[in-house]
């Protein structure tokens, strides 16, 4: 999604607004990427935590 943003950015000339909107989707998008990314590495520790400490019971 960030990546079509960027593709569009860059396929053509675009106005001064186009240009910030599309930069700020672009942005918005790669961040909220980053931060899901975290969130899925944090839930993989957690199970794998879970797994090991469920044995132990």
């Amino acid at each position: 999604m960030a990546r079509a943003d960027a593709r569009e950015l860059t396929s053509r000339p675009h106005e001064r607004a186009e240009v910030q909107r599309l930069r700020d989707s672009a942005s918005g998008k790669a961040r909220a990427s980053n931060v899901l990314y975290g969130v899925a590495g944090m839930a993989a520790a957690v199970g794998v935590t879970f797994f090991f400490v469920e044995g132990s019971f």
